[in-house]
């Protein structure tokens, strides 16, 4: 199992006919004004490739965050899921997309905080993201 890419959206949805739907999408920077932030809607959009082997037998995603403080943000997330090898394409690997939509998430400080994606306990890859102020303008005082 090959982690094909993983990024953040507004929101996003696989449709039944396998198609991603994403809005407000590929980015890493939140700008809030104050800390802590609360993130009305954030989307993980995750492609894994699955070789022919992977295929018929079901495996287990856990994604899990880190924060500035190396504690965690949201509690760990699981999806189980069962590639399905079609044989119209046996020669390729076999996608399969998984979407994790979290509401309201609450971020207690400003820095870097990660998503980690781990499938069958192997850890496949991280999505970064930070949250920073917004900058504020500079007052002059009149002369």
């Amino acid at each position: 199992m090959k982690l094909g890419y993983a990024l953040l959206a507004d929101a996003a949805q696989v449709t039944p006919d396998g198609k991603l739907s994403m809005l407000g999408g590929d980015f890493d920077t939140i700008f809030v004004r104050s800390f802590p932030a609360q993130h009305s809607s954030l989307a993980l959009v995750v492609k894994l490739d699955a070789a022919r082997d992977d295929c018929g037998r079901e495996h287990e995603m856990r994604v899990t965050s880190s924060g500035p403080l190396n504690s965690s943000f949201l509690p760990a997330v699981e999806s189980r899921f069962t590639p399905q090898l079609n044989p119209l394409f046996a020669n390729r690997p076999t996608r399969v997309l998984l979407v994790f939509n979290f509401q309201s998430l609450m971020f207690p400080n400003q820095g870097k905080y990660q998503f980690h994606i781990t499938v069958d306990g192997t850890q496949l890859g991280t999505v970064p993201l930070e949250l920073t102020r917004i900058p504020q303008p500079e007052i002059r005082a009149r002369d």
